[in-house]
């Protein structure tokens, strides 16, 4: 018998703690209004850590997909850079070649031509400074300064091109 009521003692204070509270007649809207408002909190919070999760499993894959295609952005910097490099090597032979005419040539040459190439020579070593430091430089400001390197090559181009009808 004492086990009959163990038993039913157990059953009923346990069978409550399962189930969801149930409005009695002497519920009060306030109460009502407290009990589903924690169940909304507890779905929010349930909602923002299913979330958090998904943000971090997100991270990660960015993360991963950045490590993946950094070898490849490596390597294209660094044909980049080759390529600005060989520019860079090819105008500084056509400027040596243009002073070693204007040697020759002596006070014949107009004055102009002479600073033109002064000038070339200075934006050279420039371009050739910046090209050096290019490797260092950080994502965001790499693409800029490869730019400003390429441009600088194509003025100089440009005004070689201009210039060399004098030496041919």
């Amino acid at each position: 018998m004492k086990r009959l009521i163990s038993i039913v003692m157990f059953g009923a204070l346990a069978l409550p703690a399962g189930c969801q509270e149930k409005d009695t007649p002497g519920t009060t809207a306030g109460e009502r209004i407290e009990r589903a408002a924690d169940r909304a909190g507890e779905k929010l919070e349930e909602a923002g850590e299913a979330t958090g999760r998904q943000v971090d499993k997100l991270g990660e894959n960015v993360e991963e997909a950045v490590n993946g295609a950094r070898p490849a952005m490596r390597d294209a910097r660094a044909e980049a850079q080759a390529k600005l490099r060989a520019s860079l090597d090819e105008m500084g032979r056509n400027i040596d070649a243009a002073e070693a005419k204007l040697d020759e040539a002596g006070d014949d040459v107009a004055a102009g031509t002479r600073e033109a190439l002064a000038k070339m020579k200075a934006e050279a070593k420039v371009a050739r400074e910046k090209l050096d430091a290019l490797g260092e430089a950080a994502d965001d400001r790499w693409d800029e300064a490869r730019r400003e390197i390429a441009d600088t090559i194509g003025d100089m181009q440009r005004g070689w091109n201009a210039m060399k009808k004098e030496f041919d």
